[in-house]
């Protein structure tokens, strides 16, 4: 071989990377995490909070809307029930007649035909005439409060709609509407102006009609009843089957079926239950004796106060031996009366949950109202930060092992990918640590808050499923958001700049 030869450079071949697989990936991640257990559990401690947070605020929020809808539907059934039973004896109000047009309640509607004895064309024109008076309400009901307190004042709906009819008070309120610069009721004076002057006024006399008709079948009904029965009405609902009152029933005009009727009788009978117990309170050696039980005022003991603290067929068997020294001879056993008391606690429960709102007012996105929102938002901000300082540290630390591994020909996609992959192992063990707690803390306020009435929850079982997966899927994007920083410098680090650091 000669000089030249010899002296002839080889060719230098640059080879492709090495590429590590997701696994070994995976597998470094685990590693570099159970090297450092404490600082990696801190942060799985971190978004295991944030998690049952979130849980607790979505779970408790679904519970809380499945049980106040729950209460709501059977108090709206007791109140409807309550209501039919009244009207027949009572003739209805006109604002509870108007009230059932604009919801146009089938029932109702269907016996309001009968008792007004209106055509087609004329009570369809009135049950229209009823929703744009509904929409007028509404209307004057969310005005700003400056307008509303020169053009509403201290007038509820109905007196506002008879101070208008008059034609001065009326383009007295239209000069308002255009002055505050508002939007006309019912988007067109004019139309509002047919409204309350000409289609109410025959709303009404249509609304008189039905008053008379329903109190003449009441008094049919009643005729009725003493004639095939020989019996009152109350005296038969308490005391006849169903087959032999929905016949006289329907006869003079009420919507009623036999299953229906089975209902009401249920619900009369223990109205009649409750009247008898309530009797008794009066007798002023019972009154007395449960003052000193229940170290109760006197003048403060009702029917209310003995179901308070009455709570067992212990304290129902001394009631009714007190009814029985008092000289009651026929009276409800004690378990029928610890029923009762029972039943009445779990209504006014249920009354007290519902209050005045309705299933519209409590939606919210998985149960949330607008302000829990933020307050989920602005938790998750905190705790992001948190978990990218943690993961900020973990990458200072590590510095040097990763300019071993960028030395060995690690990518910087490689050295970003193992720490996100890291993140999202931390926040799937947190996540599913954070759904136990989570759902353990919201069940348990539930149970605090709404006692028994937490059972009619069970419905949302689904819901709160679907909860807990959106808040594990949340945790780990949020643990993965928060690498992405920390990450991205690490990848960007060049070997010997980390090499240098300490």
């Amino acid at each position: 071989m000669n000089r030249s030869e010899r002296a002839k450079p080889k060719p230098i071949v640059a080879q492709d990377q090495v590429r590590l697989g997701l696994g070994r990936c995976l597998q470094l991640a685990v590693s570099g995490m159970s090297y450092r257990l404490f600082r990696s559990l801190v942060t799985t401690a971190t978004l295991a909070l944030a998690s049952a947070f979130l849980v607790h605020m979505l779970g408790f929020g679904l519970l809380e809307q499945e049980t106040f809808s729950k209460a709501y539907q059977q108090t709206k059934t007791s109140r409807k029930t309550g209501q039919q039973l009244s009207r027949f004896s009572q003739v209805d109000t006109d604002k509870a007649i108007l009230t059932a047009l604009q919801t146009k309640d089938s029932t109702f509607c269907t016996e309001a035909r009968r008792f007004s004895a209106a055509g087609p064309a004329d009570f369809d024109a009135a049950l229209a005439t009823a929703h744009r008076l509904a929409v007028a309400s509404k209307y004057f009901d969310e005005l700003p409060t400056a307008p509303k307190a020169v053009i509403v004042g201290d007038r509820n709906s109905e007196e506002l709609f008879v101070h208008l009819a008059n034609a001065p008070d009326f383009d007295n309120m239209a000069e308002h509407v255009k002055q505050f610069s508002l939007r006309a009721p019912l988007d067109d004076l004019s139309r509002f102006r047919t409204l309350v002057m000409q289609e109410r006024p025959a709303l009404m006399n249509l609304v008189a009609q039905i008053r008379v008709g329903h109190a003449r079948a009441i008094e049919q009904l009643g005729a009725e009843l003493r004639r095939g029965l020989g019996k009152t009405l109350d005296d038969a609902l308490l005391t006849e089957s169903a087959d032999r009152l929905v016949g006289p029933m329907q006869q003079v005009g009420f919507t009623v079926t036999e299953p229906r009727i089975a209902e009401l009788a249920q619900a009369a009978r223990r109205a009649h239950d409750q009247k008898g117990l309530e009797h008794w309170l009066n007798h002023p050696s019972v009154a007395s004796a449960i003052a000193r039980r229940y170290d109760i005022e006197i003048n403060s003991v009702n029917f209310d106060k003995l179901a308070t603290n009455a709570t067992s067929v212990k304290d129902a068997v001394w009631f009714l031996s007190l009814t029985q020294e008092a000289g009651a001879t026929e009276f409800l056993p004690a378990e029928k009366i610890a029923q009762i008391l029972k039943q009445y606690r779990h209504e006014r429960k249920l009354v007290k949950l519902a209050g005045d709102k309705t299933p519209d007012d409590e939606q919210a996105w998985f149960g949330l109202s607008p302000r829990n929102q933020w307050l989920v938002i602005l938790s998750f901000l905190v705790c992001m930060v948190g978990v990218a300082n943690a993961m900020l540290m973990s990458v200072t630390e590590r510095f040097t092992e990763i300019a071993t591994m960028k030395c060995l020909g690690a990518m910087d996609r490689f050295v970003m990918q193992m720490f996100v992959l890291e993140a999202l192992i931390q926040g799937a063990v947190g996540g599913l640590v954070g759904l136990v707690l989570g759902l353990l803390l919201s069940v348990l306020r539930a149970f605090v808050e709404f006692g028994t009435l937490a059972n009619l929850a069970t419905g949302a079982a689904g819901a709160v499923g679907l909860a807990m997966l959106v808040a594990l899927l949340c945790t780990m994007l949020l643990a993965a958001l928060s690498a992405v920083g920390p990450s991205y410098v690490a990848a960007r680090l060049s070997p010997m700049e980390a090499m240098r650091v300490e």
